[in-house]
This record gives structure tokens, sequence and C-alpha cells, in this order.
């Protein structure tokens, strides 16, 4: 598993929020080594989505520049 520190970083770096602590608690109850920190980053912003305009942060993390 990614530390949250990672994570949180490419989320910011994508102009969105921090993970929460619900959302890192969730994360780590899958703990699983096949999850790299930009897949853990989309599937949060995409969960996000239902809630929030997150479109932007998808866009970027979607197509880095």
């Amino acid at each position: 598993m990614e530390r949250r520190d990672e994570i949180d970083n490419i989320l910011i770096s994508v102009k969105a929020k921090e993970t929460t602590e619900r959302e890192w608690e969730f994360l780590n109850g899958f703990n699983s080594p096949m999850f790299n920190a930009i897949n853990i980053a989309k599937a949060l912003l995409e969960s996000r989505s239902a809630f929030d305009d997150v479109s932007e942060s998808l866009d970027l993390i979607s197509n880095p520049e």
C-alpha cells in the first residue's frame, strides 16, 4: 500500500483535496501492493465525482503533461 502522503501529494498536484480519514481507513482495508499511488488517486477522484466537481482534477491526472 502506498503511503498517505504520496497519495495526498498526487491529489494536491491535480488541484484536489487530500484524502479524508474515512477514505484512508477504507483504503487500508485493501492493503494490496497491486495498487499504485496514481491508481488510488484516480479511484478516489472518481468516487468523489458523485459529490464534488472533480472533472478538472480527473483530466489532469489522466492526461499528465
